[in-house]
């Protein structure tokens, strides 16, 4: 029996409540204080992420969780116990860093932490703090238990991170409930002491992080104290909650703007402090009052629909803060803004409307390592396919093939695409889009008949190792003279060049007129095999704007001139081929070849050493064991789909 989209769904809002941030920056700008040399002023998160402008939430839709993330990811974190010792911060009520002595009472207490698959005491990795809401503690989010794999939380970090979407990192879920306070509303008001002065300290001077190589190296010369520290590791660290959590967050941005660079408050506001313009007072009032610039911290906040019981409230403190542009810059891309909110529609005050923001939210903090990609993709390239990728599996639903025909203005005649939709295809959502393009003397059937797409897409989507997407197989041969490409020579081949016209002026508008795609370079990915892969990287290179993920599987020669140049002139110069035309450059370009490709021979190689020589950042890697055939291009889908879209 086949699993329900309803099933499936339930099961992610069950398992995936929180991602996390990729990695923090080491960068530092600004001024050093002679004295005691911690007085680096700390860059701008606008300046730090690179790829933020991935984030394009204008029509006000979130990215669907993946399905399998519901699957047990092979590459799991662990779970420890931090234990501490904390005071009671209720009696004076003391500002951040002050009196730190001047309490009698203490008490222990503990909170979990998410180390990441392959944690190494070498490297540093920043740290995200979450909160739980009322009524629940500390392992809310990860159970009782040591196993990620036991954990909505833990188990989606792991295919987070396993999938290159983030970099390792490591995940608090503290309590603000202690042995001195009597309810929730004081524990969550008055954290920020605790946070500052005990939790701060305790986790990441124990585990590898950026704030425990300064505190290091500034200990064995006699200088820098626990707050300097901390501010000038703001960066490297995040704080966010839900419901109760989320008050927590909004009171630790009122006290901790210089400890602490990025916020994601979910289903909560700042209650206690007046009506939704009130609230917005008080907080712009409270980054005034810090001395914080407001290009130097970023906020992600949301809630459910109108069945979350924090809906009315939170947003209306929201929709204040926007009109508070001086202080809460709104954006939908954090590249020119501090501040974005969005209410999920059909999200409630659960666990499910926690997953929707935090995935879509997260990963918008922190800067992601130099070269993180390609290190990824090292550990992750495979050679082979498991053989389990392309059997049918009567639990699951696959997608379904169209076949389309459109008029193209390019060619001057009716032509066929087949679209391939994925399982459960619902109008009312939008999809990313892969174009796939085939290569000379094929057409629009060649990669449904000869590479499986439909089953190893819905096996990878099943398995949370792919987006859901809609790939699109147009006919790339535009010859206003002939329909069937029938010789190889100079003359067709020009006609395949023509494709780029025929993509841009007849098959996208098209495309985007018929099937509920979303557009935007972060979405739409190009790739091809042999004359489709020189193609998809001609296309790729013209239109960085356009394509955030270009990929070729043993593409053809004429990319650039060759020795026969009568039959290959070259669609670029080699100065050319650069990938980065007005600025503007690909989140992702991944070449392949085959050793005994007898067709194209060693044309991926050249490609790939000109690609190093023009200084482009890109993913290669050569195929042992295949040809100029159906498995080489099954091996480039399945690591190109596992690298799209992320």
């Amino acid at each position: 029996m086949k699993r329900s989209r309803k099933v499936c769904g339930f099961m992610v809002g069950v398992l995936c409540a929180m991602v996390l941030l990729s990695a923090c920056s080491t960068q530092r700008q600004g001024q050093t204080n002679n004295k005691k040399n911690m007085s680096e002023v700390s860059p701008k998160p606008t300046n730090l992420l690179k790829d933020v402008t991935k984030m394009d939430y204008r029509n006000n839709e979130l990215e669907e969780i993946p399905s399998g993330y519901v699957q047990e990811c092979k590459q799991q974190g662990t779970i420890q116990i931090l234990e501490y010792t904390t005071k009671d911060y209720t009696e004076t009520k003391p500002t951040p860093m002050e009196n730190r002595d001047a309490q009698s009472k203490e008490c222990k207490k503990q909170a979990q932490v998410y180390l990441p698959y392959g944690y190494d005491e070498n490297k540093t990795y920043p740290v995200f703090y979450l909160m739980h809401g009322g009524g629940d503690n500390e392992t809310w989010y990860f159970g009782d238990t040591g196993r990620t794999e036991d954990s909505f939380l833990g188990g989606l970090l792991d295919h987070m991170i396993a999938g290159g979407e983030l970099e390792p990192c490591i995940v608090c879920t503290p309590t603000y409930l202690n042995d001195f306070y009597l309810d929730d509303t004081s524990c969550a008001n008055l954290f920020y002491n605790e946070l500052l002065n005990d939790l701060i300290p305790a986790l990441e001077g124990k585990y590898a992080t950026k704030y425990r190589e300064l505190y290091t190296q500034v200990s064995e010369n006699g200088s820098g104290s626990v707050q300097e520290i901390e501010q000038q590791t703001r960066l490297c660290r995040a704080f966010g909650g839900f419901s109760m959590g989320a008050l927590t967050t909004w009171n630790v941005f009122q006290h901790c703007l210089k400890e602490i660079g990025f916020f994601m408050p979910v289903s909560g506001n700042l209650w206690g402090a007046g009506n939704g313009e009130e609230q917005a007072k008080t907080l712009a009032k409270a980054v005034r009052k810090q001395n914080v610039s407001p290009d130097e911290f970023l906020i992600f906040a949301g809630c459910g629909g109108k069945t979350d019981i924090a809906h009315e409230n939170m947003m209306a403190m929201l929709n204040a803060m926007k009109k508070t542009s001086a202080t809460f810059q709104y954006t939908d891309n954090f590249f020119n803004g501090n501040f974005y909110y969005n209410a999920w529609k059909s999200g409630g005050h659960d666990v499910n409307t926690v997953c929707q923001m935090v995935y879509n939210g997260l990963p918008q903090f922190f800067e992601k390592q130099s070269g993180y990609k390609q290190k990824w993709a090292n550990g992750m390239l495979k050679k082979q396919i498991p053989e389990k990728m392309f059997r049918k599996d009567e639990n699951i639903e696959y997608g379904k093939w169209v076949t389309k025909e459109y008029f193209s203005q390019t060619a001057g005649r009716k032509t066929k695409v087949n679209v391939l939709l994925p399982a459960y295809y619902d109008k009312d959502r939008t999809y990313p889009v892969l174009y796939l393009l085939h290569g000379y003397y094929d057409d629009q059937d060649w990669m449904k008949n000869n590479t499986q797409l439909k089953v190893l897409l819905g096996n990878m989507m099943e398995q949370g190792l792919t987006k859901e997407m809609i790939v699109v197989c147009p006919y790339i041969y535009c010859s206003k003279k002939s329909a069937v490409c029938t010789d190889m020579n100079l003359e067709n081949s020009l006609a395949y060049d023509n494709f780029i016209n025929d993509l841009e002026t007849d098959v996208m508008p098209y495309i985007e007129s018929v099937f509920s795609v979303v557009k935007g370079k972060e979405h739409t990915a190009i790739a091809g095999f042999s004359m489709g892969g020189r193609e998809s990287l001609y296309i790729g290179n013209m239109h960085t704007e356009q394509f955030g993920y270009v990929g070729a599987v043993c593409p053809a020669p004429g990319l650039t001139p060759g020795v026969d140049k009568s039959q290959h002139p070259g669609q670029l110069k080699e100065n050319e081929l650069k990938f980065d035309r007005d600025g503007e450059k690909p989140y992702l370009l991944y070449l392949s070849g085959a050793k005994d490709d007898q067709m194209v021979g060693d044309t991926p190689s050249q490609i790939h050493d000109l690609l190093q020589q023009n200084g482009v950042e890109h993913i290669w890697q050569l195929f042992d064991g295949t040809g100029h055939d159906g498995s080489s291009v099954k091996i480039f889908l399945y690591n190109y789909l596992q690298m799209v879209f992320k």
